[in-house]
This record gives C-alpha cells, sequence and structure tokens, in this order.
C-alpha cells in the first residue's frame, strides 16, 4: 500500500524516488499531547492521524532528527516546523499564480478569436 505525507499540499509519496533523494517518512507519534501537535501542523481541518499516518522529512528542521544508528529517527519531541509548512504554503501560491496566469491567457486568446484580430 503507497503512503503519502498527511502534510497540506504535499506531494511527497513513500517511493524509491524519493528514498534516494533522502527523503524519509515517519510515523506519527503514540503520546496523546504530542500527537495531536502533528495533527495541528498538518494545517488539515478536522485531521486525525490514523495508525499508517506518516510525514515526511521536509516539515522538520535539521535538529529534529537522530541519525546516529542504522536509519533516521525523529527525536522525541519534535514537532513539524511551522517555518517549513510556510515554505510549502507559498510554493502551493506560486502555483496557483502560475494556473491563473496560464488560464487569463487562454481566456485573452479565445477573447482575441472572437473579436476577429
Amino acid at each position: 500500500m503507497p503512503h503519502s505525507c498527511a502534510a497540506w499540499k504535499c506531494s511527497n509519496r513513500f517511493t524509491v524516488e524519493t528514498r534516494s533523494h533522502g527523503i524519509t517518512f515517519h510515523r506519527f507519534p503514540k503520546d496523546k499531547g504530542l500527537r495531536k501537535q502533528w495533527e495541528l501542523a498538518t494545517r488539515r481541518k478536522g485531521f486525525s492521524a490514523s495508525p499508517s499516518s506518516m510525514l515526511c522529512s521536509e516539515h522538520f528542521r535539521p535538529e529534529d532528527f537522530d541519525r546516529t544508528g542504522q536509519s533516521v529517527r525523529i527525536r522525541y519531541g519534535a514537532v513539524p516546523s511551522s517555518s517549513v509548512l510556510h515554505k510549502l504554503r507559498l510554493r502551493h501560491i506560486a502555483e496557483l499564480k502560475t494556473a491563473v496566469t496560464e488560464g487569463q491567457k487562454k481566456k485573452l486568446c479565445k477573447a482575441v478569436r472572437f473579436k476577429g484580430f
């Protein structure tokens, strides 16, 4: 079963390609208080993590990781960074602006065609 990052507008999926780019995936903590903080950090209204829900490493600061062993782990108490989520929101806004601009170009081309130019 393929897994995706639970964060709003994050398109990272648990694949060989993301793994080769150094992106790791981490399950939500079992501690209820910490789990709630992670759920809020996803920026998804009413989101409740399932046992298989995960966040990718792009939502954490470098100091949130424990890389001393063979596997990459999130340090206990680490919460996804709002600054990282802000960068993702800015990327999404840029994508929307591009889509709107392209849509406006198409409308303009149609309008010009109908006016006989």
